[in-house]
C-alpha cells in the first residue's frame, strides 16, 4: 500500500494547497489545531482486489470428482499446491469436509491449504506403509 507521511512542525502555517485539500475532509478547527500544536498527516492509497481472480476461483465447483483430480496432484508437490492456491478458503473447506479432514474454524487460508496437503501426503504415506493400494471410487 502506498502512503506518505508529512510531519507539521507546532507554529507553522499549513501550505495553501496542503489546506484545500485538507478543508474538503476537515474541519477548520482542525486546521488550526494542527497549526498550533503540530502533527502529523498520513495519505495511504488503497486499491480493492480486481473481480478477475475472484471469478476464476468462485468457477471451480467442488464435488467429489474435482477431489479425485486433486488427489491425482499429490504425487506433483507443486502442482497440488497451485490447484489448492487458486480456490477460496469457503471452496477449500467444502474440500476439507468431503474428504473427512477436520479443520479449525478460525483457520486462515494458508493453514487450511498446507492441512490439505499435509492430509493428501499422509494417505499415500499410510497406504504404502500398510501395503494396500488406493480404492478406486
Amino acid at each position: 500500500m502506498p502512503k506518505h507521511e508529512i510531519i507539521h512542525a507546532s507554529g507553522r502555517e499549513i501550505p495553501n494547497e496542503l489546506k484545500e485539500t485538507l478543508l474538503k475532509y476537515f474541519k477548520d478547527s482542525d486546521l488550526k489545531k494542527l497549526e498550533r500544536f503540530g502533527g502529523r498527516i498520513l495519505f495511504s492509497i488503497t486499491a480493492p482486489y480486481t473481480n478477475k481472480k475472484r471469478e476464476s476461483k468462485d468457477s471451480a465447483i467442488i464435488n467429489e470428482q474435482f477431489v479425485k483430480k486433486i488427489k491425482e496432484l499429490k504425487d506433483s508437490p507443486q502442482e497440488l499446491q497451485e490447484s489448492l492456491n487458486n480456490l477460496t478458503a469457503k471452496q477449500l473447506r467444502e474440500i476439507a469436509v468431503l474428504i473427512g479432514q477436520p479443520i479449525r474454524s478460525s483457520a486462515n487460508r494458508a493453514e487450511i491449504i498446507s492441512e490439505l496437503i499435509r492430509h493428501f501426503h499422509d494417505e499415500d504415506l499410510w497406504q504404502r506403509i500398510s501395503g494396500s493400494t488406493p480404492q478406486e471410487s
